[in-house]
């Protein structure tokens, strides 16, 4: 029998169940602005799928960008939906992260150019259970 194992925080507040076949999370945001926001500037980050790793390292992202592109998504950013993802499995567990995802606009300089052009980028994202660390499920253009 496989195990689920849950690393985001408990949603205060929100019914959200458990992972299922069904993997939306209705009622969403799940993580308050005010949260976000405090988490953003005094945890770390920890990116959980390979592809967005892959993603992030495209992109030349630090943890303090990741941070900042979270921080501008739950400000000013769009709200997409949220959602269970599956962030690892072993022959006895799986690992899940309670994620809202956003879409997020802002100027990026383009060399060629010479001028800077709005970006659109989407961010998938969860707390950690200590409320420590920002997990970061999905990152890119």
């Amino acid at each position: 029998m496989v195990k689920d194992v849950i690393l985001s925080q408990p949603i205060l507040g929100k019914d959200i169940g458990l992972p299922s076949t069904n993997r939306s999370i209705a009622g969403g945001p799940l993580y308050g602005k005010a949260e976000v926001l405090v988490a953003c500037k005094s945890v770390r980050v920890s990116v959980l799928t390979r592809k967005a790793t892959d993603n992030i390292q495209d992109l030349c992202f630090t943890e303090d960008d990741i941070a900042e592109l979270i921080q501008r998504a739950v400000q000013s950013g769009r709200y997409k939906s949220s959602e269970w993802c599956q962030t690892g499995r072993t022959i006895t567990a799986r690992s899940w992260v309670a994620c809202d995802a956003y879409s997020v606009s802002r100027d990026e300089w383009n060399e060629a150019a010479g001028k800077s052009f709005l970006t659109e980028y989407y961010v998938k994202f969860g707390i950690g259970k200590t409320g420590l660390v920002l997990l970061v499920v999905s990152c890119h253009l």
